[in-house]
């Protein structure tokens, strides 16, 4: 797939992102399913049951990017060092399930209003990884609503890529991300630097590769 460079990553990725849905037990297996999506080489998205894919990939060299969203267990932490030790805790499961040293993206997952020191204690421990070379880059999933997500996002310029759904959370972040030269990915369709897609099958990421060939 054709391929530009991303926000201030600088790297050059597709405009095309997969995210790997666990396949019908009638259909293809879990690993049919990751080697035609390692095949296409755009990113992929394994935060779906990562131990499934961690099997297959051990067996399978790649060049295919890694991303993976964290979950929503930072609005639950009491003080910034228990925000860090859900962050460090999901990040190092995830590696482990992976078999993998490294994630490429990292996205804390914002479900709503955070605390100042729970946003602080997560990027504290993501900038941590980051240095230690287990996440290449840190992402913005913006799972909330749009203007609580830009209140936390507007005094932490920490991010390198912004998830969005498509609509009133891509139309209210955009500027934003277009200010501080952050790569864009919506989720599922809509505009953006990206999108990522949601796969099942073979045939599915095989639609995806020929429709943006």
């Amino acid at each position: 797939m054709p391929a530009a460079l991303f926000g201030r990553t600088h790297r050059a990725l597709p405009s095309r992102w997969l995210r790997l849905l666990v396949p019908d037990p009638t259909g293809d297996t879990a690993e049919d399913l990751l080697v035609a999506a390692l095949d296409t080489g755009v990113p992929l998205d394994l935060s779906v049951l990562p131990a499934v894919w961690g099997a297959a990939l051990r067996n399978h060299p790649f060049e295919s990017p890694l991303l993976t969203v964290g979950g929503d267990d930072i609005g639950r932490a009491r003080d910034a060092t228990q925000a860090a030790d859900f962050v460090q805790a999901h990040l190092l499961q995830t590696l482990s399930c992976l078999g993998r040293e490294r994630v490429d993206f990292y996205f804390i997952r914002i479900r709503g209003p955070l605390e100042e020191f729970q946003i602080a204690g997560a990027l504290e421990c993501l900038e941590s990884a980051r240095q230690d070379g287990h996440v290449g880059h840190l992402g913005l999933f913006a799972d909330a609503a749009p203007l609580a997500v830009l209140g936390i996002w507007q005094f932490h310029d920490a991010f390198d890529a912004l998830l969005v759904h498509p609509g009133e959370g891509h139309d209210t972040l955009a500027p934003m991300a277009r200010e501080r030269r952050v790569g864009v990915v919506s989720l599922g369709a809509g505009p953006g630097d990206a999108v990522l897609t949601p796969v099942r099958s073979v045939t599915e990421v095989r639609a995806e590769v020929l429709e943006h060939a």
